[in-house]
């Protein structure tokens, strides 16, 4: 069986989201003090760990990753052309020209 609840270098426990499934699942079935004992952390610690907010997770490309993707191509493509090379982004390429 896994840990039912991690411990961080500083001694102080902590829950993955995964673990908080687990827990919250458990506490459905048998008593705080129980699961407390099963976990070895209080149960005030394990109301803290079931009831934590997460952050939600990152979903996708942000404008902001838009942006910045943006800004390094246009870098790439003023440094090539200082250098003498003379290069289109993709986007507007004909690709039905040349070779």
């Amino acid at each position: 069986m896994k840990k039912l609840v991690s411990v961080d270098k500083d001694g102080c426990p902590y829950v993955t989201r995964k673990q908080q499934a687990v827990l919250r699942k458990m506490l459905m079935y048998l008593p705080i003090e129980e699961v407390a004992y099963s976990a070895g952390v209080t149960t005030d610690d394990i109301a803290r760990m079931v009831s934590k907010n997460f952050a939600p997770r990152r979903r996708g490309i942000s404008a902001a990753d838009m942006r910045t993707a943006n800004r390094v191509n246009n870098k790439i493509l003023r440094g090539a052309s200082k250098l003498g090379y003379n290069l289109t982004p993709k986007s507007k390429a004909d690709f039905n020209k040349g070779c």
